[in-house]
């Protein structure tokens, strides 16, 4: 009951919030366009490195899948290969194995997060530089 005045002032059940402006007031100086174009260059270039870092992960996750989609018939040759053992490569075989397996094996769960984690930082220079791009001005929702 004693919260009841306060009920009053909420917004109707379902209803968004409203969303807050990204707009200064009137009669404010233009900002320095120099120095927004220096911050959307320099977004670019971050943006480009990350970018580069996440092909490298996609590169590595490629080879391994396709090490992987070859793998039956890589150990397949290679049991047929070292069939015989020699005197000086009893191990041979099972060391070949082994390695043909490390390079089928997909990518750590660690390199799974970075990629994702270096995904969002992109999409986030983007917006970045698409406000930068038109005066800082940040989109309206």
């Amino acid at each position: 009951m004693a919260l009841r005045p306060l009920v009053l002032h909420l917004p109707p059940a379902g209803a968004s919030p409203a969303a807050p402006t990204a707009a200064l007031p009137p009669g404010q100086p233009a900002p320095d366009a120099a120095e927004l174009d220096f911050r959307r260059r320099v977004c670019l270039q971050q943006a480009a490195k990350v970018k580069r870092e996440m092909d490298a992960i996609e590169g590595r996750a490629r080879v391994a899948q396709r090490w992987a989609q070859a793998l039956p018939a890589l150990l397949q040759a290679t049991a047929e290969t070292y069939t015989i053992p020699k005197p000086t490569n009893l191990d041979r075989g099972a060391w070949a194995a082994w390695w043909l397996a490390q390079q089928a094996e997909p990518l750590p769960e660690a390199a799974v997060t970075r990629w994702h984690l270096l995904r969002a930082r992109v999409a986030a220079l983007t917006a970045e530089v698409a406000a930068l791009a038109d005066g800082g001005t940040l989109p309206q929702a």
